[in-house]
């Protein structure tokens, strides 16, 4: 569905430039924007989103505004909205909570203030901001945050006056648990599920050669549980002897090893309307998190022994 993403308007000044972008989410992609009223004396919504001007009266106002679809779905909302009389000292306005972060997703807030002698200085007083993110001079806080979980600090921002005038805010972020998602150097889509291509093995008949891996994933919370899972029942039509094979072991850390010494018990499968064989051993995995309930996500992953390249006339993956 069409909905307005933006929620929230920073304040503004009389008598001083004025520019907020409102967001969409949802719909074909092709937005139009309108106001129906609340907007303050001086200010425009344009059909790109931008409301822009320069504020000539102060108060609190109710911002109606509306946003359609190239199909012509619409989403409405009431943003609020303050425009302050011209103010001597500085004064922060981005209020607490920030919008929320995602644990491996790039993130990105520019703190605002009003009043005083622009540009702005920020800093931090106390407290820290989530792991992976900085705080720059400009106002802007950014970067990949590292881990989930909440942080409170509190920020300082300086203007550039004579006689420097400064304000002070406490923040609070969230930082949420991403997505649980197995991952690797080389992945495809092997019949409509995900398939992980691990290292290549070495097979000799009769003479055990190690071989060591670990499994990977991202996300959830660590530490991770791995167990091996039957096939579905469709893909394990395709390949009826899919299993870790006999001299390997898949340890409920991740780390897959042993020794493999019956060149029988290799698998060689012949990917359906496409000349291509992919050789070597395959079986399915399941992993799960530390969660309460727990996050899981479940992949194919081939053991080649021999070496798979699908070359650049399959970007992505086998297409199915």
């Amino acid at each position: 569905p069409l909905t307005v993403a933006t929620k929230e308007l920073p304040d503004g000044v009389v008598g001083q430039a004025y520019e907020a972008k409102l967001e969409a989410q949802g719909g074909d992609g092709k937005y139009t924007w309108s106001a129906q009223g609340g907007v303050p004396k001086g200010l425009v919504l344009d059909q790109g989103g931008k409301l822009a001007g320069t504020p000539t009266e102060a108060g609190d106002f109710k911002v109606q505004v509306t946003v359609q679809d190239g199909t012509g779905m619409l989403a409405s909302v009431t943003l609020p909205l303050t425009i302050h009389t011209a103010l001597a000292e500085v004064s922060i306005t981005s209020k607490s909570p920030l919008p929320d972060g995602e644990e491996g997703t790039e993130y990105s807030y520019t703190l605002k203030a009003i009043g005083g002698v622009p540009p702005y200085i920020w800093g931090i007083i106390s407290g820290n901001l989530p792991a992976g993110l900085t705080l720059g001079s400009n106002g802007v806080i950014f970067g990949t945050p590292t881990e989930p979980g909440t942080s409170d600090f509190t920020v300082r921002v300086f203007d550039s006056g004579e006689q420097t005038a400064k304000s002070s805010a406490p923040f609070k972020l969230t930082i949420k648990v991403a997505p649980l998602q197995i991952v690797g150097d080389q992945v495809i889509n092997l019949f409509l599920t995900k398939a992980v291509i691990l290292p290549l093995i070495t097979v000799v008949e009769g003479i055990p050669i190690p071989y060591s891996t670990k499994l990977q994933a991202k996300g959830g919370v660590k530490p991770y549980h791995w167990s091996e899972t039957e096939m579905p029942g469709v893909v394990k039509s395709f390949i009826p002897q899919a299993g870790i094979p006999d001299g390997l072991t898949l340890q409920d850390d991740g780390t897959l090893s042993g020794a493999v010494t019956k060149t029988s018990s290799v698998v060689e499968l012949k990917v359906p309307f496409l000349n291509y064989t992919l050789t070597g051993f395959f079986f399915m995995a399941r992993v799960q998190d530390s969660q309460s309930p727990p996050d899981s996500d479940s992949a194919i992953f081939l053991i080649p022994t021999v070496p798979v390249n699908l070359g650049g006339g399959l970007p992505g993956g086998l297409p199915f």
